[in-house]
């Protein structure tokens, strides 16, 4: 098996060998979708978009790092 090219086909792959839950992988790529905006300045980052990740969303970064302990535990 090769490595992902992408971070989203790393939670893919994550998501396919049971590790995260379809929708989870799904969030989570579209969280590194919305990082790589950020880091690399592709166009301008969208305030409303950033203050939802950081009110709403930070919850899913929680159930992903519990998800992957669960695995490696």
């Amino acid at each position: 098996m090769t490595e992902p090219e992408t971070n989203r086909e790393l939670f893919d792959r994550l998501a396919q060998h049971g590790w995260l839950s379809v929708e989870l992988a799904a969030t989570m790529g579209r969280m590194a979708g919305f990082r790589n905006i950020v880091v690399h300045g592709y166009g301008g980052v969208n305030l409303e978009i950033a203050k939802d990740i950081v009110e709403h969303r930070l919850a899913d970064l929680i159930t992903f790092a519990t998800a992957i302990r669960a695995r490696l535990s």
